[in-house]
């Protein structure tokens, strides 16, 4: 198996159920957040389940991730980094000092550093990562899922599926770079969070990617495409 990181042009796959949350923070609530009221809400909206801890020490957030996960942590990652922007924003709103830093900490090591400033662009509407997929994916590839999560501007997130990934992962770069041309203003470097997933006919995964604006992506390719799917993506 394989990680890589690099600005790949793609485009996010995600599972609704945050709304609560978003609702929340966009009212502008007073009540200041509950970092694992936060989390709970962002994990469920991705459907998982108890795989992130979370700590708070000042300006310090830090997000333990149980694993390692079937298809690298890429996604347990991404997950604490929503999270982490979906706190900040909630504190900010309740007039506290929001985290400015997160530390990962999971089975394949520590990462840590200063959360990326969201970028200034409109929201995207509810249906805008449905809309941008719609009719993109040509058999044998499948979409399964396309969602707009309402954290921040939006997420988006797509999970794909194929009978033998191995035989198209040549051509993803192609589909999820026509996915992002409708739906975002800056394709080549994305000012919109992501996560794109590729799973075989089983449902496991065999390529995970995302992406967070400010910071680059991040890639994890499973050993039956690691000679198939290139860097550039």
């Amino acid at each position: 198996m394989s990680r890589k990181r690099g600005a790949i042009v793609a485009t996010l796959v995600l599972v609704a159920g945050g709304a609560a949350l978003a609702v929340g923070l966009a009212s502008g609530s007073a009540r200041p957040p509950v970092p694992n009221e936060v989390l709970a809400q962002v994990v469920r909206s991705f459907g998982d389940h108890g795989r992130l801890s979370a700590s708070v020490d000042g300006a310090v957030l830090t997000v333990r991730i149980a694993g390692p996960r079937q298809g690298g942590n890429v996604r347990s990652r991404f997950e604490a980094r929503v999270f982490a922007h979906a706190l900040a924003t909630g504190m900010s709103r309740a007039g506290r000092a929001p985290v400015t830093s997160l530390r990962l900490v999971g089975s394949d090591g520590m990462d840590s550093g200063p959360l990326e400033r969201d970028p200034n662009v409109p929201p995207l509407t509810a249906h805008a990562c449905e809309s941008a997929a719609r009719g993109v994916a040509q058999p044998p590839l499948r979409l399964v899922t396309a969602r707009t999560l309402p954290f921040g501007k939006a997420i988006c997130v797509f999970v794909f599926r194929a009978a033998e990934p191995a035989l198209i992962g040549a051509s993803f770069p192609g589909v999820s770079g026509r996915i992002a041309e409708r739906f975002e203003p800056n394709p080549g470097n994305p000012d919109y969070p992501y996560l794109f997933e590729l799973d075989d006919s089983s449902g496991r995964p065999q390529l995970v990617h995302s992406w967070m604006p400010g910071s680059n992506g991040e890639t994890w390719v499973a050993s039956a495409l690691a000679g198939v799917v290139r860097p550039a993506f």
